[in-house]
């Protein structure tokens, strides 16, 4: 992970919606510099991700897609 950049978490478990969770290297989160004597540092970063199971006739709502006219590809800018 570098330092000031964004992350997106992917969770995923058997029979649980699978969730995005942003997080930030922006947000005070920093490597302790004598952790930093190795070209790569094995440093690990705790993040809960609360997850639901689905349920019936629960309503929930999806953000909106993105096509060009006339295509099926989602585009560059609407796939994130």
């Amino acid at each position: 992970m570098r330092e000031s950049q964004n992350y997106t978490i992917v969770a995923e478990k058997p029979e649980y919606l699978t969730k995005r969770e942003f997080f930030s290297m922006s947000w005070g989160r920093s490597i302790p510099q004598e952790q930093l004597v190795k070209p790569v540092t094995d440093t690990t970063f705790h993040v809960k991700v609360p997850m639901e199971k689905p349920q019936l006739n629960k309503v929930f709502v999806v953000e909106n897609i993105y096509y060009d006219l006339d295509k099926a590809d989602i585009r560059q800018d609407a796939a994130e």
